[in-house]
């Protein structure tokens, strides 16, 4: 009985409650994924009554310890991590993720860094590009990234020099977005349009005729998707992914570089390629992670109205550069009013 009553389902089904308590049970839940403290209680009471402002409100759940559970929750949900094990990688191809229990360290990797983006209120651009890893030991090795000795997953500082690239480059999300035996190029294409760059994916063709492609294997990736777009219902979909797909399908099922398919020159040229198409707005980013973020809190994809709020809290926030923690509090403001005694 006690699971499920604490099921997200059964939290969000009295979002619209007028008893105050059960406004705090789905405050709590949804903003720290846990049952309300005492403590928190208090804070949402004060806040919801104007006492506490939501700049304050928020700074409290970011700084309180069960914000932890938000990230980690969102950072499963957002980069769809429960599919590395509903695809799980080869144990020949990919023997490191099972020696060294990845799994395990690349959901510490993104929480740490999506949670480092609120606790500091960085901006959101540097989801993508930033001068900084949360890695360990065990990370590094898997990267090809030298002298890190630590076993806890911390922040480093970045070479210049190393091939990274934010959450994109982050195991968990290769392998999440891998079949468990090769990357899936357009697969982690699709997620970066629709995630990072703000670009939903109409849905393929029922009938997708791949006879061209596979009879390229011959040639480069980039060659074997020409002669498969010749197909007209194929080439809208294709306008939007070849690009993203082509240059990470340089990265393998746990965000290996493939060093003997791809020169140091290619790497360098598909790497600023794709920094290009994935950096081209902050406010792209900043949008697809809102509504993300609103998904994520409400339990529901955004509607028509939500979309309205969007726009709202990304005019707000585009003269401070769109930062995590800004972002947080005005999602926080939107959708849990304050209502004066």
């Amino acid at each position: 009985m006690k699971w499920m009553f604490v099921t997200s389902d059964y939290l969000y089904i009295d979002e619209g409650s007028e008893e105050i308590k059960d406004q705090i049970r789905h405050a709590s839940y949804s903003l720290l994924k846990t049952l309300p403290s005492m403590e928190f209680a208090d804070l949402f009471t004060a806040y919801r009554s104007g006492r506490v402002s939501p700049e304050d409100f928020t700074d409290r759940i970011v700084e309180s310890e069960s914000f932890e559970n938000f990230v980690s929750s969102f950072s499963k949900q957002w980069l769809r991590f429960s599919e590395i094990s509903q695809n799980a990688p080869d144990r020949v191809k990919y023997a490191p993720f099972y020696d060294d229990d990845l799994e395990v360290e690349f959901q510490k990797e993104t929480t740490s860094y999506i949670k480092y983006l609120f606790t500091e209120n960085r901006k959101l651009t540097e989801l993508i590009k930033s001068d900084y890893h949360f890695i360990n030991d065990k990370l590094a090795v898997l990267y090809g990234i030298e002298n890190v000795r630590h076993n806890e997953v911390r922040k480093v500082d970045a070479d210049d020099a190393n091939d990274r690239m934010g959450i994109l480059s982050h195991g968990g999300f290769m392998a999440a977005t891998s079949n468990g035996v090769e990357d899936m190029p357009f697969r982690r294409a699709k997620w970066i349009s629709e995630n990072i760059l703000d670009k939903v994916i109409p849905p393929p063709p029922d009938e997708i005729d791949v006879t061209a492609f596979g009879k390229a294997e011959s040639q480069d990736f980039a060659s074997r998707i020409e002669a498969h777009i010749v197909s007209e219902s194929c080439q809208d979909c294709h306008k939007l992914l070849d690009g993203l797909a082509i240059d990470i399908h340089m990265f393998d099922g746990l965000g290996r570089l493939k060093e003997k398919d791809f020169s140091d020159e290619e790497v360098r040229s598909h790497l600023m390629s794709l920094t290009g198409k994935v950096s081209s707005s902050d406010r792209g980013i900043a949008s697809a992670f809102t509504k993300n973020l609103i998904t994520f809190i409400n339990g529901r994809r955004p509607g028509i109205g939500d979309l309205q709020v969007v726009d709202t809290i990304l005019n707000e926030n585009k003269e401070t550069g769109y930062r995590a923690r800004d972002i947080l509090r005005d999602v926080i403001a939107h959708f849990f009013e304050v209502v004066p005694q």
